[in-house]
């Protein structure tokens, strides 16, 4: 049986036993947070489908407003054929007069006829008028449609804000909570955590008119700051930047928030950052030395 004495035997015999890393993570995890997952990938079928329905919709009225076209060129013909009948009986009038000027009831019936075909050119406008109307019921409900898909896109959005930030918030508690192994992996011992007042009071005793105030906004806000022995017996500070994804952000803050402790303090302090990930443009300051990355598998990245 594999003996464990530190995080580091802990991980490796997680290797070995695929079957503990799952045990463990059923523990760890509750179960919220198991199915956080699944209820994001419900929200977005969700939408999905959404978005699906109203691409139908729009093809829908785009295919009747295309068969109304249609309705209004056959109309525009039939009127046109009209016109065109219109014009032959006025000749056949015209002739009728010149050749039987007695045929006054064939006149009056030809009369009626075209007042038929007038009636029938006004039922034909009364017709357009009311496909006007439709299509401007359908213009503001595809609106309607647009405002409610970009609503629930903000929506979306502002849930998937407040899921970041509290899955940091998570995070950050739980990086405190193991503060002391980091300690350990940068060799100090007996380390304990130094209270955001005693950050205030270092900068309020001091001269620090010569350091820019968002960098001593960033000091006194500092993710993490242990106060330890170093493996020469020294009194020895860690300040740790911490970040669900290192970047060279938190680099630069840790790196800073480290000089400035040896400053006010006049013993040594070394930078770290704490994460699950790190951006490949970090590397160079970790091989240099710069700065210790501290890795948090992102099973043990949630609270226990």
């Amino acid at each position: 049986m594999a003996t464990i004495n530190t995080i580091s035997d802990l991980l490796q015999a997680l290797d070995d036993h695929p079957q503990w890393l799952e045990a463990v993570r059923e523990r760890l995890l509750t179960k919220d947070i198991r199915e956080a997952p699944r209820r994001l990938d419900d929200v977005d079928h969700r939408l999905n489908a959404l978005i699906v329905k109203i691409d139908a919709f729009i093809a829908n009225t785009n295919q009747q407003l295309k068969g109304h076209e249609e309705r209004l060129k056959s109309l525009e013909e039939l009127i046109k054929g009209q016109e065109e009948r219109l014009k032959s009986l006025e000749e056949l009038i015209k002739g009728q007069e010149e050749r039987l000027n007695g045929q006054e009831e064939h006149l009056k019936s030809l009369e009626e006829l075209i007042k038929g075909q007038e009636e029938r050119l006004n039922g034909q406008e009364e017709r357009l008028k009311s496909l006007e109307e439709l299509i401007k019921g359908h213009a503001k409900q595809l609106e309607a449609l647009n405002r409610y898909i970009e609503n629930a896109t903000q929506r979306f959005e502002r849930q998937e804000r407040d899921s970041s930030f509290l899955k940091g918030e998570l995070f950050e508690r739980r990086v405190h909570r193991m503060s002391r192994s980091l300690a350990r992996e940068m060799g100090l011992a007996g380390a304990k955590t130094v209270a955001a007042e005693v950050l205030y009071e270092m900068v309020d005793s001091q001269d620090t008119s010569d350091i820019a105030p968002g960098r001593l906004k960033s000091f006194k806000t500092a993710d993490l700051v242990l106060e330890g022995v170093d493996q020469k017996g020294g009194p020895c500070y860690i300040a740790a930047e911490v970040s669900y994804t290192v970047d060279e952000r938190d680099t630069v803050r840790a790196v800073s928030a480290a000089q400035l402790l040896t400053r006010f303090t006049g013993l040594p302090a070394r930078a770290a950052v704490v994460g699950v990930r790190r951006d490949d443009g970090i590397q160079g300051q970790i091989e240099a030395g710069e700065v210790f990355y501290w890795a948090i598998d992102e099973d043990d990245a949630l609270p226990r």
